[in-house]
């Protein structure tokens, strides 16, 4: 972990930002955990750390700029999740409207597909896609069959 964050602290001295005690413990926190973090999320699991609503959003909008961490919408609501070293780089997000479980999807199939389809979008329209981002709304399999048993 320390070399991650040694690599995140030339990035943000290479845009004249230091590595704060608020910043390292962001870091950390986007390093160790999967979850999708909004900043009220950060706030709470960090407030022992005494860092403020306010400063999680000034560094969640550095993080942002910086590519550090990537910015996910899900039922109006953003939620970050770290963009450098990710080893899910290319994935799709299930948000269920019941329960408000978000699920990730890593199929090697639905992925190839989605390639070949960003590969036809760029051939067909001269355009150079760098990035997207795939959440489907729906209800999961636990609620739904939930809902079946009544």
């Amino acid at each position: 972990m320390e070399n991650k964050i040694s690599e995140i602290e030339k990035i943000l001295q290479e845009h004249n930002y230091n590595l704060t005690k608020p910043r390292t413990k962001m870091i950390e926190l986007f390093l160790k955990t999967s979850e999708h973090l909004c900043p009220e999320k950060i706030f709470n699991k960090l407030k022992s750390e005494s860092i403020s609503l306010p400063t999680v959003y000034r560094n969640i909008a550095i993080f942002k700029q910086l590519r550090i961490i990537k910015e996910i919408n899900i039922n109006n609501e953003n939620v970050y999740e770290l963009n450098m070293f990710s080893e899910k780089r290319l994935h799709m997000h299930f948000h269920c409207k019941k329960c408000d479980q978000i699920i990730e999807y890593n199929n090697r199939e639905i992925f190839n597909q989605m390639i070949k389809q960003q590969r036809y979008i760029e051939k067909q329209f001269g355009d150079v896609i760098e990035n997207y981002s795939v959440v489907f709304d729906g209800i999961c399999h636990s609620c739904y069959k939930q809902e079946e048993m009544k």
